[in-house]
């Protein structure tokens, strides 16, 4: 079982099916015990053989109707209850000065793979979407000190 499974399948014992679950970017391993699924790409395409914790859920709760095809951009982040999305510039794949240089041997820690919380009847969420240059800049050399700083960032493959 991967790291995030074993995550899933922790937060698997504290959800109720009263709960209501909601997986953001649950298109390439859809949880199948989401209700709701957040994802750019469509319902039709989603990667069922690759669901997480199909033993499990062996069917899928989500529906359709509650598959939600919208881009929320990338750089999720928690800030106490509220969920903050950052728009992903091209500027972070165009230029190598904001690049995280990964050794070859090894793979990005798989327990920074993803953001989650547990909320109580409602959460805060907002798109934060930064145009200037020189504050996109800051924006990104902000956020690659932060991930160098993480213990294990990188560990073996």
């Amino acid at each position: 079982m991967s790291f995030h499974e074993e995550s899933l399948a922790q937060l698997s014992r504290h959800v109720s099916d009263s709960d209501l679950v909601l997986d953001v970017g649950g298109w390439h391993a859809p949880w199948s015990r989401a209700d709701h699924v957040v994802d750019i790409m469509p319902y039709e395409t989603r990667n069922r053989d690759g669901a997480v914790l199909k033993d499990m859920y062996p069917n899928e709760r989500f529906t359709r109707e509650t598959f939600h095809q919208m881009d929320i951009c990338s750089l999720c982040e928690v800030e106490g209850t509220k969920l903050s999305f950052l728009f992903n510039p091209a500027m972070l794949h165009a230029y190598r000065q904001f690049h995280l240089v990964k050794p070859w041997f090894k793979k990005m820690n798989p327990s920074y793979g993803s953001v989650g919380f547990f909320w109580k009847g409602t959460f805060s969420f907002e798109e934060k979407i930064i145009i200037d240059r020189d504050e996109v800049q800051e924006n990104l050399r902000t956020f690659k000190k932060m991930a160098k700083a993480l213990p294990r960032l990188f560990v073996w493959s």
